[in-house]
């Protein structure tokens, strides 16, 4: 009875109501599936796209084993190297939390990249995408070595088609008939895959963000 008014009870480990501490952790988890999404995309898109227009090239096959390195590698183990040459190397990026706890940040929404804009706090802005970029990156890489493949999949059997055939012979120019006429099809594959993928990260991924002490669900469930 009280799940159907909202009420989940009390934490008995945080003393908390539970629906206060899920909505405290959801919005960190949402920004990081959205940042993990753009990162894919920008790597997914390009890659996909032209490893189908070479297939069985040096770089078609360069490009699909590097994808399933990245399908196959365990977040945690690409994680840690990560935070020990770009943080602990090279000292870009910091090793965990959300924002440095020496900024002040007005809490208004509770999603950290849109509050800094609607403050106006820019430094606090560039700090919470520094905290983004290496928990994003982790497990960026692993989805779009996925989206990759299917993006090519698709592509392939997209340049076959006969409407891409006819549009080639009116004289469309390639780049037109790959972006304009293939593309735009061939993605719709990737879109079904992308909507499991964001599904599962909203759930919170647990090992990753306790590696990076990110204040989301998964560290909440852990």
């Amino acid at each position: 009875s009280g799940v159907v008014r909202g009420d989940l009870g009390n934490s008995l480990d945080k003393r908390q109501p539970v629906a206060d501490l899920l909505a405290e952790t959801l919005p960190p988890t949402i920004e990081l599936t959205v940042a993990i999404f753009i990162v894919a995309l920008l790597i997914a898109l390009p890659v996909g796209v032209f490893t189908s227009l070479k297939p069985g090239s040096w770089l078609d096959r360069v490009t699909m084993t590097g994808a399933l390195l990245g399908i196959s590698m365990p977040n945690f183990w690409f994680g840690l190297i990560l935070i020990l040459f770009f943080s602990v190397q090279l000292g870009w990026f910091p090793t965990s939390g959300q924002i440095d706890a020496t900024l002040e940040l007005t809490r208004i929404t509770g999603f950290m990249t849109i509050d800094a804009i609607l403050s106006g706090n820019w430094e606090a802005l560039k700090d919470v995408l520094l905290h983004l970029f290496l928990p994003a990156t982790t497990l960026g890489v692993a989805f779009a070595a996925i989206m990759a493949r299917v993006i090519r999949s698709s592509m392939l059997e997209t340049m076959r088609m006969e409407y891409v055939v006819a549009a080639r012979a009116k004289g469309v120019s390639e780049p037109m008939v790959v972006i304009r006429h293939a593309l735009r099809n061939a993605l719709i594959p990737a879109v079904t895959v992308a909507g499991l993928e964001v599904g599962m990260l909203l759930g919170g991924n647990m090992i990753v963000e306790t590696i990076f002490s990110w204040p989301g669900l998964g560290r909440l469930v852990v």
